[in-house]
């Protein structure tokens, strides 16, 4: 008996949408487009928020540091994807207007020497801890629920800006003038 003869290969479509079909879809369907827009605007909105609320305080910056752990902890409590959705606009707004006030912030308040080096740390901070955070967040994330992920970085972020609160209810001057920014250290630094 003859082995049965062999049947033709099936043609590409067969196995499945293409990349470009699937892409193509969602575009026309919104699936992929509207996210990406909407993140677009929500960045938009808080760099415009930013720039236009005049020149960066410390207490601007508690202030958009605590409204970003509160969308983040609103967003880790919402009960479906789509309120999820609604939501993250305000994280995405909230997430650049802490960035570039933060950032403004240390530019300005740097001394100019070494304001290269301190962006340096900073940049660092910002980006050198994302292989390792992300990474963990993502495992927390697996193993336990992606609530928990955001419920963690919400928290983190709410506790920075009450550390930052609590910095800025404290006598100051002492903190200014052993770093050489406060008023009485720019009157010595005249006198000398």
């Amino acid at each position: 008996m003859s082995p049965p003869p062999a049947s033709p290969a099936p043609p590409a479509e067969a196995a499945g949408p293409t990349l470009a079909g699937r892409l193509s879809t969602y575009v026309r369907g919104g699936g992929v487009i509207t996210p990406v827009i909407t993140a677009l605007f929500a960045f938009f909105v808080g760099g415009l928020v930013v720039a236009s609320s005049g020149p960066p305080t410390d207490r601007r910056l508690v202030i958009v540091a605590a409204s970003f752990g509160t969308s983040v902890l609103i967003a880790a409590i919402m009960p479906t994807i789509g309120s999820v959705f609604v939501v993250m606009p305000f994280v995405g707004a909230a997430s650049v207007a802490v960035i570039s006030l933060s950032n403004a912030t240390l530019q300005l308040n740097s001394d100019p020497k070494l304001r290269g080096r301190v962006m340096a740390i900073f940049s660092m901070a910002l980006i050198g801890s994302t292989p390792i955070g992300g990474p963990l967040m993502g495992w927390i994330g697996e193993t336990v629920s992606a609530r928990v992920s955001l419920l963690i970085g919400g928290f983190a972020a709410l506790v920075a800006a009450l550390y930052g609160w609590w910095n800025l209810t404290r006598s100051v001057t002492g903190i200014e003038d052993a770093i050489g920014i406060g008023e009485r250290s720019a009157e010595a630094a005249a006198s000398a």
